[in-house]
């Protein structure tokens, strides 16, 4: 068995119906999903007139430790990406 695939199986719990995962920060199987709003800005002075990105993950918490994992998805993802190779252009021409 590949090491990702055991490591995996080995952060799954199964109880009855439900699978959940283990905290991957201290082991906890004390976590919830939590829907959220987030507006990512880009960073540095010359970004500050461009619109931010507005996203909705949702997130899960450990209730223990605060560990917090999301995932950023469709348009969203794609227009930080977009912007993200601009920066590199930027700093090229820059440089």
């Amino acid at each position: 068995m590949q090491s990702s695939t055991r490591e995996s199986l080995n952060n799954l719990l199964l109880a009855g119906s439900e699978t959940r995962l283990f905290c991957k920060l201290c082991q906890s199987h004390n976590q919830s999903t939590f829907p959220t709003e987030m507006n990512i800005h880009f960073p540095g002075r010359h970004n500050l007139t461009k619109p931010s990105v507005w996203a909705f993950p949702k997130i899960v918490v450990c209730l223990d430790c605060g560990f917090t994992e999301f995932r950023i998805e469709g348009a969203e993802l794609g227009r930080l990406a977009e912007e993200r190779s601009k920066w590199t252009l930027l700093s090229e021409e820059s440089a």
